[in-house]
């Protein structure tokens, strides 16, 4: 990968490319993994093209289905942290942390649920929030870092899952 370059990263679901019949779920990527792999391709600038292969008589494996349907729900939740975005100026060096960019908003996507609290070495922003929340988050900004409260939500409240998208807005282009 080159920085400015378009590239992709291009592999299946499973350990093959397509369709195995001797792949067991063992061999499948989880859902999560999926979303990881995507919000890290996309954060480097990258486009994910994840192939699904038929069976021989054309079905789509419900394993493979499966997979799809939870990216796409992550994606109802997180799509705008994904689709029109570009790498962010400073790439990630915070390891469950990958950033994009939009205009005049930031996006951290979480990797894991960060806890109660999150610091990020980010600009100072005008607002932010959590994307499927609706209501913006408390932060300060201190030490040329964000520091940002998260709410106590349980499992059954969370807005997705997989990955959690801060969104963090600028008076600048981010």
């Amino acid at each position: 990968m080159q920085e400015g370059r378009k590239w992709e990263e291009c592999r299946g679901i499973g350990g093959s490319f397509g369709y195995n019949r001797n792949e067991d779920a063992d061999d499948y990527m989880t859902a999560r993994a999926l979303v990881h792999l995507l919000a890290d391709t996309v954060s480097k600038g990258g486009n994910l093209f994840l192939n699904v292969g038929p069976t021989a008589d054309g079905r789509i494996p419900a394993i493979m289905q499966d997979r799809l349907l939870a990216i796409g729900r992550w994606l109802e939740v997180n799509g705008e942290a994904i689709y029109g975005t570009r790498p962010w100026k400073i790439p990630s060096r915070e390891s469950p942390v990958r950033f994009t960019s939009k205009g005049h908003t930031l996006y951290a996507i979480c990797l894991s649920w960060p806890g109660p609290d999150i610091s990020l070495p980010v600009f100072r922003p005008v607002a932010v929030s959590m994307l499927g929340l609706p209501a913006p988050l408390q932060w300060h900004y201190a030490d040329d870092r964000l520091h940002v409260a998260l709410p106590a939500v349980s499992p059954d409240a969370a807005p997705c899952d997989h990955a959690y998208v801060l969104r963090i807005e600028s008076a600048d282009p981010a």
